[in-house]
């Protein structure tokens, strides 16, 4: 098993996608919960991650580690092995179909601006750009995002790190493929009205950034109208989730890392724990 390159642009689109979505309800501050109660004999946690962020900027709430080593399951999105073979499988999914680039799908005007944009403000060559824009727009915005920021950290793996150090195993919610089958629900255009909408890249991911540290779930719920792709990428996957963190949290103590959008909200996993029994507090 081999740790995927592949998984980079995908976690940087769904950090775009979801980190700022969020619902009210949570009824606290902070990223790290604690789940008790319902009849469990051992307490499970729940942490909001931020899929990308600068490594100078990277912090560990100080109770993480104790928590994560403290329990027996990882549970994260997706698994965070994949196989050699099956990430040159899932790379052509990335790519636009019939040999077609971004430019295909934009009139001349537009494409004009966002290349300029790429030139003048990410500074990628005219290689890099024809290389980008063979990629889906969700995933040709990752790699922009990517080059903007330089050094990173994502937590996704570096807790999965920390967990298989001693041996913690790591499930997945739900496969790549199913990430990836929701970027295809998304038409072209739809995608390439997120990825030509505002051409300024950096601002929004630090103000992403800013609004993640503060940890005030109620003050990151102003966002969540603004997602026309929540339902997709956010509440139907909760519902998903819930049943089988249901399972974990009952057999073993459970250790959730996912994406801090998922948290809030009427559909958020931390509501939808507490309409099953389960108490749930932030610890940070």
């Amino acid at each position: 098993m081999a740790k995927s390159k592949l998984i980079v642009p995908i976690i940087i689109a769904l950090a775009f996608k979801s980190a700022t979505t969020f619902s009210q309800n949570a009824g606290g501050n902070g990223l790290l919960w604690e789940i008790s109660g319902n009849g469990l004999k051992n307490k499970s946690y729940i942490f909001g991650t931020m899929h990308l962020i600068p490594e100078k900027e990277f912090f560990i709430p100080k109770t993480l580690q104790e928590k994560l080593l403290s329990t027996k399951i990882l549970a994260t999105e997706i698994e965070m092995n994949i196989p050699l073979l099956k990430q040159v499988s899932l790379a052509k999914k990335m790519i636009l179909p019939d040999e077609k680039s971004i430019k295909d799908f934009m009139n001349p005007e537009d494409y004009k601006k966002l290349e300029t944009y790429c030139k003048d403000s990410v500074k990628l060559s005219d290689k890099k750009i024809a290389q980008y824009f063979r990629l889906k727009p969700y995933f040709a915005t990752s790699m922009l995002v990517k080059d903007m920021i330089g050094d990173f950290k994502t937590y996704d793996k570096e807790i999965e790190k920390l967990a298989s150090g001693k041996k913690i195993k790591n499930v997945g919610l739900e496969t790549i493929d199913d990430q990836l089958s929701i970027f295809d629900s998304i038409s072209i255009e739809k995608q390439l009205e997120e990825l030509y909408g505002e051409l300024n890249l950096m601002k929004e991911f630090r103000e992403l950034l800013l609004l993640y540290k503060t940890g005030n779930v109620d003050e990151m719920a102003a966002q969540a109208t603004k997602e026309l792709d929540a339902e997709k990428l956010l509440f139907s996957r909760n519902k998903k989730w819930v049943p089988i963190l249901d399972k974990l949290v009952k057999k073993n103590s459970t250790f959730i890392a996912v994406g801090a959008a998922h948290l809030g909200g009427e559909t958020g996993i931390i509501n939808q724990l507490r309409k099953l029994g389960y108490q749930v507090n932030t610890l940070e």
